[in-house]
């Protein structure tokens, strides 16, 4: 982040303090309830975010060396990200060209030189090739060439793992974000490690019965904190106070905690953003990075079905933890997080049910919440490009 937007974003927060006013929108915003489970609705929903754009899938670390892999399923859609022998970054959907059974199972692995089809044991190189047919006899009129592991659009960016799950063009990440893409670069992710007390560098997934875009909505305002985080989080953090800027179809926002109110009357070269605010990025369609002083996070949302949806938390540190004290330091920090989702998502589940009840036709999404607008409207704006073959990532 350039250093005048920094400065500028602490200011607007002070400002906002000084004056007694909010960042707000010119008015409410209504939202229809069957947004949150119109089956017609979910599969476009599928078939447009889920299939035509890049999503953050993982993290370079991941696939560091050749021979390292890892497989994501939450799309719908079978992935598998390599790195081959020659060190090049692929993906393919995981399933066999004969039969389609999933070819590889194994959640993440190392030094890997092919995959074998549990089915028919149809081997694929790391590099997606079909390299052996057992008893080809009875294939002799297939072309291997032609029965490689279909191969997805994939680009490693900003230290994470982007795979378009619908097969295609190169992605251009940097275009996608747009203005934003510097400020997720200067996020230093790809000298990260993941740290999860359990899964080692996979992610921790909390599935719960609501919608994708209502596991979104969470973390596009603050104006809940204060009620659904009073003995948590909420005392940490100035009440109900945000500035928001929109990227379309992007947004950044920054939650300012209480001790930004420290740096008034102190000298500007010296205000550090991060170490007074959780400042985040929403990566349209369905992911969160959160940045605040010593540690990034992110949590990515993946429908199930209409009612249903996977929210993958990913911890990122600056080093991999070496001592007792580091190991609690990082595990204390993944507690909390996983305890204000817990907070958050029990309150969801009663909403989702609730949207199903016939108590109302629309919501009312206000001043304060115009974050939560920003999204809906950028993903029905996608929804309707769709139909007009509108985008291509």
């Amino acid at each position: 982040m350039e250093r005048s937007t920094e400065i500028g974003l602490i200011r607007r927060v002070l400002d906002h303090v000084d004056a007694g006013t909010k960042d707000m929108a010119i008015a409410t915003t209504p939202g229809p309830v069957t947004e949150y489970f119109d089956a017609e609705r979910y599969s476009r929903e599928m078939n447009t975010l889920f299939r035509d754009l890049p999503l953050i899938v993982g993290h370079a670390r991941q696939v560091a060396k050749p021979g390292d892999f890892f497989t994501h399923g939450e799309t719908g859609v079978p992935i598998l990200v390599t790195r081959d022998r020659g060190g090049r970054l692929g993906a393919f959907i995981n399933i066999c060209r004969h039969r389609g059974a999933t070819v590889c199972r194994a959640a993440a692995g190392h030094g890997v030189r092919n995959f074998a089809c549990p089915y028919h044991a149809w081997v694929y190189g790391i590099d997606g090739r079909l390299t052996d047919i057992p008893d080809e006899i009875g294939f002799a009129d297939v072309d291997r060439n032609a029965m490689g592991l279909t191969r997805l659009p994939v680009a490693e960016k900003y230290g994470f793992i982007w795979v378009r799950p619908g097969p295609g063009a190169a992605l251009d990440i940097d275009s996608f974000m747009g203005p934003l893409a510097p400020e997720l670069e200067a996020l230093g992710l790809a000298s990260h490690t993941v740290f999860d007390p359990a899964n080692g560098p996979a992610p921790t997934v909390v599935r719960r019965r609501m919608n994708w875009k209502l596991m979104v909505d969470t973390f596009l305002e603050g104006y809940h904190f204060k009620y659904a985080h009073s003995k948590s989080v909420y005392p940490l953090f100035l009440n109900n106070m945000a500035v928001f800027d929109r990227f379309e179809p992007h947004i950044r926002w920054v939650m300012p905690k209480r001790t930004m109110l420290d740096l008034k009357g102190t000298v500007q070269e010296n205000w550090r953003l991060r170490d007074h605010c959780f400042l985040m990025y929403y990566v349209f369609p369905n992911t969160m990075i959160v940045a605040v002083g010593d540690h990034i996070a992110t949590f990515a949302h993946f429908p199930i079905g209409p009612d249903d949806a996977d929210m993958l938390l990913s911890v990122y540190v600056p080093q991999a933890p070496t001592s007792d004290k580091a190991r609690k330091y990082w595990q204390k920090n993944h507690t909390m997080l996983l305890g204000a989702i817990d907070e958050d998502f029990v309150i969801g589940e009663g909403m989702q049910r609730g949207y199903r009840s016939g108590a109302q036709e629309n919501l009312t999404y206000g001043r304060y919440e115009q974050a939560i607008g920003f999204f809906h409207q950028s993903v029905n704006r996608a929804l309707d490009a769709r139909i007009d073959k509108g985008i291509t990532i």
